[in-house]
């Protein structure tokens, strides 16, 4: 080598290693990944198909596809740099938002007590949309004017896809962008990377960077959503660039995330009046599940099979293969599914639900002729729900389980957003060896466009012969939207973005959760893949070799079972820590009330705003519900806030920023109130 390439090689190794001493330190799972790459590569067991090439001709790297021959900048990288940092200026062009537009819209919610009786989320939408009416008053403005958005600022940034990131520290100089998410489908091209790229920039100065490298769904999603909370004051404009290269599935993936960040389906008032409120009054009139007490109990259930049944489609193919192996089982089903499972003459053992809106569940999933199949049937409620619902099983057989958090810290809770995952968690939880999925397809019917069992009420059909992509048709939505995912039989199902959010929350449970030795069998011929599941056909399983399960005594051993793990949930440190809590949010709340301050710009409100945030959402305490509470207060509010603010053309901003302050603390002093008297109810 002439003495410029041993230069340009000891540089090349300098930047390489510097990455990895940085990937150990930042993102130590990222780290051991390349590690193991780069041994496989030094030791033969891996054959690279990518290589790093210096073009002469251009002054730049390049990356040569080995198999197809091919140069990935086609020896031009100079340009697609030069491209890339071209097109991005400060402005609304190539972004994200996580705002709902119908929350800061003229669009008004009609304040209907008779509908709001009907719909839980409605009546609780209605008055998230009337405090944020309030702000849109000050602010005038709505989120009509998106796509002509022109910022002071760019605070967030994603890089869909990186090549050799040659493009990243000019992006980062131009927008000096304090947050960052970096994805990337190949982990060798990714690996190339790191010899010509410093990325420790990205996280040095206060700056943040989450890394998703060749990672499973569940992974990405998860990965997203920890950027999303990043400074989630600036997820109102997230500007991002995209290589066009094999990255065409992360947009579809980042709108999942998104809307799993979203407070639409469930805002700070469902969690104030009805999580917080419901779970303080109730932990000591019920019997609450807590998994802790799991770990050294001799559980009854923990070594039968159990067949949890869900309301996907594919229920419906399957009841007679049930209906015929019903006592070889426990079997768990979800709320929607019972109807289907009664008619066929199935009682199931265990039925959980979620649901908090009494009309769905009274008139659909458990009328007064299905509760009087189960007046046998073990009910797992959640602790939200509906009084009238509660008040009609038999309360012998009924226990909640929380949700979002949990009262006695010594207990856990289940993540996810419907039951179909929250139920399958809890299995998992309760350290079930051999689990078998029927009916959880987390997919439409791919013939039908069906989303549950034909003759469950809140189905949806959607059109096969009219699917088109949601970047095609520059919308997203939840409930709208098909996507494309791994079958779990089939190459590629089509599901909702909704099922989507919970396919990814299950899939993440199946993979981190469970022990090594249980087994989650998807008997799904058409649903989704689950991570961390097996595939297995019905037919396939030999039934001769399970053994009959009698029904009384299922009862009896099931009784025990949850006796067991819902005893003594109330002590006297859950109380002591109520009272700390009470006390902390007092003294916040006589602070602010104490707090005459006059702001000259958005800039000064900031400030102190970061530190009222940190107080409520990363407290000095332990608390219950302080942080989701004030949480979901915040999403809702300061993305429209800084969306309204980060603006070339902001008039009077002195007036606005001041009467903001004043809203804000009024609306804030209502909720410490609202909860510091639900505090109250346990202590």
């Amino acid at each position: 080598m002439t003495q410029a390439q041993i230069q340009l090689q000891n540089a090349l190794t300098t930047t390489f290693l510097a990455n990895l001493v940085f990937l150990s330190e930042y993102d130590n799972e990222l780290y051991h990944r390349i590690d193991e790459l780069s041994r496989m590569i030094e030791y033969g067991t891996y054959k690279e198909k990518y290589a790093l090439e210096f073009i002469m001709e251009d002054g730049d790297f390049d990356i040569y596809d080995i198999q197809n021959d091919k140069y990935l900048y086609n020896k031009k990288p100079k340009n697609f740099n030069n491209k890339a940092l071209s097109e991005i200026n400060f402005d609304s062009k190539g972004s994200f938002s996580i705002i709902e537009s119908i929350y800061v819209s003229e669009e008004k919610f009609l304040n209907n007590e008779e509908l709001f009786k009907d719909n839980l989320y409605l009546e609780k939408g209605y008055l998230q949309k009337k405090d944020l009416d309030e702000y849109r008053e000050i602010l005038q403005e709505d989120f009509s004017n998106y796509k002509y958005k022109k910022l002071n600022k760019i605070e967030k940034f994603v890089f869909i896809g990186t090549l050799l990131g040659r493009h990243i520290p000019s992006i980062l100089k131009k927008t000096n962008a304090k947050n960052f998410f970096i994805c990337e489908r190949n982990l060798e091209i990714f690996r190339l990377s790191l010899f010509v790229t410093d990325y420790s920039n990205l996280a040095r100065d206060d700056r943040t960077a989450v890394f998703s490298i060749m990672d499973k769904n569940y992974e990405f999603d998860h990965k997203a959503g920890t950027f999303l909370r990043n400074a989630y004051h600036q997820n109102y404009i997230i500007k991002y660039f995209t290589t066009n290269i094999n990255v065409s599935e992360y947009f579809d993936q980042f709108m999942d995330a998104i809307v799993s960040e979203q407070t639409e389906g469930f805002n700070y008032y469902m969690m104030l009046d009805n999580v917080a409120k419901l779970a303080l009054s109730r932990v000591n009139k019920y019997k609450i599940i807590q998994r802790e007490l799991v770990k050294n109990s001799n559980l009854y259930l923990k070594n039968k099979p159990i067949l949890y049944v869900g309301a996907g489609p594919s229920l419906t193919d399957n009841l007679d293969w049930i209906l015929k192996n019903k006592d070889k089982f426990i079997i768990v089903s979800m709320g929607a599914s019972c109807k289907k499972l009664l008619s066929y003459g199935i009682v199931p053992d265990i039925v959980g639900t979620l649901d908090p809106q009494y009309k769905i569940l009274n008139d659909t999933q458990f009328t007064n002729e299905v509760i009087k199949e189960l007046k046998n049937t073990i009910i797992l409620a959640s602790i939200n729900t509906d009084q009238k619902i509660l008040d009609k099983f038999n309360q012998e057989l009924l226990y909640l389980f929380e949700v979002i958090f949990t009262i006695n810290n010594k207990s856990k809770v289940e993540n996810g957003y419907s039951i179909g995952e929250i139920l399958g968690t809890i299995l998992i939880n309760l350290e079930v060896k051999d689990i078998y999925l029927i009916g959880l397809d987390l997919a439409i019917n791919q013939d039908t466009g069906e989303t549950h069992i034909s003759e469950y009420e809140s189905s949806t059909k959607f059109n096969m012969e009219n699917l088109q992509a949601s970047v095609d048709k520059n919308t997203f939505s939840i409930r709208q939207d098909l996507i494309k995912v791994k079958g779990n039989f089939r190459e590629e199902v089509l599901t909702t973005r909704l099922f989507n959010t919970s396919l990814n929350t299950f899939s993440l449970s199946c993979s981190t959760l469970k022990h090594d030795f249980q087994k989650i069998y998807n008997l799904s011929k058409n649903g989704a893949y689950i991570d961390g599941t097996i595939p297995l056909d019905i037919h396939d399983l030999d039934m001769s070799l399970f053994d009959y399960i009698n029904k009384d005594e299922k009862l009896l051993q099931l009784k025990n079972d949850f006796l067991v793990i819902s005893n003594n949930y109330i002590t006297q440190e859950v109380i002591n820590k109520i009272n700390i809590e009470k006390k902390y949010l007092i003294d916040i709340k006589n602070n602010l009330l104490k707090d005459q301050k006059i702001y000259k710009n958005f800039e000064e409100f900031m400030e102190d705003y970061l530190i009222l945030e940190r107080k409520l959402l990363i407290p000095e305490i332990d608390t219950i519900f302080t942080t989701c509470i004030f949480s979901f207060y915040f999403r809702a509010l300061m993305p429209y806030i800084n969306y309204c603010l980060n603006d070339k053309k902001t008039k009077k901003e002195f007036e606005k920023v001041n009467k903001i302050n004043i809203t804000m603390k009024k609306q804030l002093l209502k909720i410490f109130d609202k909860y510091i008297e639900y505090l109250n109810n346990v202590s």
